[in-house]
This record gives C-alpha cells, structure tokens and sequence, in this order.
C-alpha cells in the first residue's frame, strides 16, 4: 500500500498526489443542550438555558479509500450548565428583597476526556475545493466526583440559613459514556497545501453524565424537590485543519 493518494482535477489529469496519512488539529465551539429539570419549577421560577463550551482534540487521518478517511481524535471538552431561579420575597415571611439566581453568576463547568473515531467521505467541487460529509463515535471520560451546593440568606434575627441544596454527582459515576455525532461542510486546500475544514457537527449523548437533585425550602413555604441533569448533547462548529504533504505530479 503506497504512501500517497492522487487527486485528478477536472481534466481527469493526476495532479496532486496526497499524503495517506496526516496529522491535524480541530476545535469546536458549540452550543450545549440545557440542563434537563424536572419537578416543581413554577412557583420559584426555576428553568435552564443552552450555554457555550466547546472542545478541543488532536486527529490523526488515513485515506483507506479514494473517498474515505478515516479520522481517529483525543481530546477534552468543556460543557457549560445553569440553573436559574427566581423568588418573591413574600414567600421567606419577612422584610427582605427577591432572590435571583442568573446569568454568569447560575453558571457551572464541568471538563471531560474526549477520543473520537470518525469516517469521513469527501466529494469534490473543485480541485481545491470539497464537500466533506462525517459520522463518528466517542468515548467520554471524567473523574466521579459529589459536590453540594447551597444558598444562604440572613434572616430576620441577623442570622444565615440556607433555603436551597443541590447534591450532584458528576463523571457518570467514573464510568466512560458514549457520544455518537453527523457533520456536514466543505474542505479548502490551502496555498501550502494544508487542509481546511468547517462543517457543522451535532452531537448526541445517552446519558446525562452529571445528575443532581434540589431542594428548596423558603420561610414556611412548604418544600420544593426536583432532579436535573446535564447530558453534554451540543451543535457546533467543526474547525479543523490537517498539516497534509502532498506532491504536484
């Protein structure tokens, strides 16, 4: 098996002969799916919305046919969550403000390891220029970890106590989990003759890696429980650029 595979312009002349094998490097910005909530989220407004994170993974490619690579990656991601919530002050029983929870400051990350297997089929437009169409498999992995979260507020004898808590486990119990995504774009050969790639990639995950459960419990209200998770499900934009050798024949 040679080291080099052709590619014929439009004269259906060889042209440019490519390197089998490359190295490269991609990035993802993405927009992850919300955290999933369920229970009593009316009365204290509780609900979730998608957060930017992204990944960031190494590849090493191989052209096992004339239109099919296939692309083996490693890397880590970072996923971002929230969880909102939004209290009347006449639900704590004395003179105090609303309590929110918003924004940057309901914001959580968590970090996970990525390797990717990936077949990748290329269609060209013009010599230069590709459609690349993709499908893959993932393996994520992160540490088991629990953690608990509480809000506090100062009462009407000047003294803290808490009205909500949020226990969490993270890493899917330190067990690897499945991603499973599509993506579709175009390539550009460059000047150099390195590689170009964007395409937009979606990704899906089978399991919410971290679950959490919460409690609220406000003045004499009566308590508030639920469950969340965060999956890791995301859209994002694949950038990815190969450092290809390549020969003009």
């Amino acid at each position: 098996m040679g080291l080099f595979t052709h590619g014929q312009g439009r004269s259906g002349k060889d042209e440019i002969i490519f390197s089998k094998k490359n190295f490269g490097i991609t990035i993802v910005p993405a927009v992850y799916q919300k955290n999933r909530i369920f229970g009593d989220v009316y009365k204290y407004n509780i609900s979730a919305s998608p957060q930017f994170g992204g990944e960031a993974m190494v590849n090493y490619s191989y052209n096992f046919e004339k239109k099919f690579w296939l692309i083996l990656s490693a890397g880590a991601n970072a996923v971002a969550y929230d969880f909102e919530f939004y209290i009347l002050k006449e639900y704590f029983g004395y003179n105090t403000a609303d309590v929110s929870e918003n924004g940057v400051f309901a914001r959580e990350w968590l970090f996970n390891l990525r390797s990717q297997v990936e077949l990748q089929a290329k269609f060209e437009i013009l010599q230069n220029w590709k459609w690349i169409l993709s499908a893959g498999a993932s393996l994520l992995y992160a540490p088991a970890s629990e953690g608990t979260i509480n809000h506090m507020m100062m009462n009407q004898n000047g003294q803290y106590e808490p009205f909500s808590w949020f226990d969490q486990q993270e890493g899917n119990m330190g067990k690897p989990w499945p991603n499973f995504h599509i993506s579709a774009g175009q390539e550009w050969m460059m000047s150099n003759g390195h590689l170009l790639q964007i395409a937009l990639k979606v990704n899906y995950s089978t399991v919410d890696f971290m679950y959490g459960t919460y409690s609220f419990k406000v003045g004499n209200q009566p308590e508030s429980r639920g469950e969340y998770g965060v999956s890791g499900s995301y859209i994002g934009l694949n950038l990815s650029y190969f450092f290809a050798k390549y020969k003009k024949v």
